[in-house]
Parts: C-alpha cells; sequence; structure tokens
C-alpha cells in the first residue's frame, strides 16, 4: 500500500519548523514520494511485461538506491557547474529517507537490501510483530490516498495564493485534480462495498493511481519556486 499523500503532506508541514535553506523544500517533497515510483514499475511488469519476477517496493525502496541517487546528481553538478544541484540532492535524500522510514514504521514490505535480496526475502515488520490486518481494511486504507492526495492539493493552493511566484495559473489544474481524487475515493470505496475481488481491485487501483501520483510530483515540481 502506498503511503505518496501522506508522505508528501508530513514533508510538507515540516517545512515550516526545520529548513532555511532555499531550494531545499520542493526536493525534500519529491524525495518523500519517489519511492513509490516502485509501484508503478511493479505495476507495468506485471500487467505488460513477460517477466515474471517479483519487485514488491524493491528498486527506491533499499538502502543502496539513495547514495546511488546523490552521487549521480553530484557528478552531473559538478560536470555542468550547477553546484545549486547539491541542495537538490540533500532534499531528495532527506525526502527519500524519511519515507522508507515511516514506511517501515506503518508495517510495509520493503526490500531494503534489493538487489542483494528479490522480494521474497524483504523487511517486513508484520512478520516480526505477528501482525495480521484484513485484507479489506488494507484495501479500505489504500482508498484513502486519493483522500489525501486532495488534502494536498489543498495545501498546494494555500501556498499559491500566499506566495504566487507566477505560478497563479495553476490553481484551476490542482482544483480539477482535487475534484477528481474526491471522485475516485468515493468510488474506491463502492467497489470494495459492493465486493470487487482482490484482482480486478487492484488493477482498477493501479489504473487511478498512477495518474494521480504523476500529477503530485509534476505539479510539485512546477511550483517549486513557492514552495522555497
Amino acid at each position: 500500500m502506498a503511503h505518496t499523500s501522506i508522505n508528501a503532506i508530513v514533508a510538507f508541514k515540516l517545512k515550516n519548523i526545520a529548513y532555511n535553506k532555499k531550494r531545499i523544500i520542493a526536493p525534500i517533497i519529491i524525495g518523500s514520494m519517489l519511492p513509490d515510483l516502485d509501484f508503478i514499475i511493479e505495476y507495468i511488469i506485471k500487467h505488460f511485461s513477460i517477466m515474471q519476477y517479483q519487485l514488491q517496493n524493491s528498486i527506491f525502496h533499499n538502502i543502496f538506491m539513495i547514495p546511488l541517487l546523490v552521487l549521480l546528481i553530484l557528478i552531473y553538478s559538478e560536470y555542468k557547474e550547477k553546484y545549486n544541484l547539491k541542495i537538490t540532492a540533500l532534499g531528495l535524500s532527506i525526502g527519500m529517507t524519511f519515507h522508507i522510514i515511516f514506511d517501515i514504521i506503518t508495517l510495509q514490505s520493503l526490500g531494503l537490501l534489493f538487489p542483494l535480496f528479490d522480494s521474497s526475502q524483504n523487511f517486513d515488520l508484520k512478520e516480526y510483530l505477528d501482525i495480521k490486518i484484513d485484507n479489506n481494511i488494507q484495501k479500505i486504507l489504500s482508498c484513502f490516498e486519493f483522500l489525501f492526495f486532495r488534502v494536498y492539493g489543498w495545501l498546494l493552493i494555500e501556498e499559491i495564493i500566499l506566495n504566487p511566484k507566477g505560478n497563479s495559473h495553476l490553481i484551476k489544474k490542482i482544483k480539477l485534480w482535487m475534484k477528481l481524487e474526491i471522485y475516485i475515493f468515493l468510488l474506491s470505496i463502492l467497489f470494495i462495498y459492493f465486493g470487487m475481488n482482490d484482482k480486478q481491485f487492484t488493477n482498477i487501483y493501479g489504473i487511478l493511481y498512477i495518474p494521480s501520483f504523476l500529477f503530485a510530483l509534476y505539479i510539485t515540481y512546477k511550483i517549486r519556486k513557492t514552495l522555497d
């Protein structure tokens, strides 16, 4: 289960507490969402690839991805002499680290040591604590992802109003996205209520979640000057 919107909201609210460096807020928020690219990768492999390989929360959730990504950004910043990218690297690493810690706390199965171990050996706190969560409860919690995307959109609009930086024209797009998210949330709850089977629910959830996630990333990047 992805927590993209909750991660984004928490990262957004933390900006009022700790960060005084310019151009770091947007990278932190984006970094807090970025590991959920694993959901898209898993979905594509499962539905559009002949590969039969499980990658559950592995590629962007492993402990090697953060230093690798930071290293690539630092190399690029030195090569292009764009030294401000060092702040971007720091922000992404903070956001991704927060995301992984939050996933562990919320009992997600993570491939922390991928590719040294495959998904069958993922770290899962539920197994250590012997906790079992009802499948319908998991699906209902997944639906709240869309509701929290709406909350995140509301926070972004408030920020644009307070600090436009030429992004006022994006408010209409965000409002439309927010409307869609509440409709998707209600529709998803109805699917569960009427007993849609797990496979159908997972397929439809992926179709609805992926554009929501990509828009959240897109709009966060577009208003990065407003956020800083």
